[in-house]
């Protein structure tokens, strides 16, 4: 496609959905928005609960190393004996 092709679409594109323009299209993106921020906000208060509390934060760290154990089997991880050389 030619850059001219394309520019006389995207022209003949915006004047087809010009009804569209006056729209507000910004409330689904504050909604993507305000539902991610939600999100983080409550992860962040749910890990900070597991490191405050000493039973939950040793049953995170148990999970992490189970992980870390099973990408290592797997050969996921590395050792720095066998990696390449930069």
């Amino acid at each position: 496609m030619s850059w001219e092709y394309k520019r006389a679409l995207s022209a003949k594109l915006k004047s087809r959905f010009k009804h569209r323009e006056g729209l507000n299209n910004d409330s689904k993106t504050n909604k993507r928005r305000n539902t991610r921020e939600k999100t983080t906000v409550t992860e962040r208060q749910r890990l900070e609960k597991n490191k405050s509390d000493p039973v939950l934060r040793a049953n995170q760290q148990e999970k992490e190393r189970q992980k870390y154990l099973t990408k290592k089997s797997k050969g996921i991880i590395l050792p720095i004996g066998e990696m390449s050389p930069r």
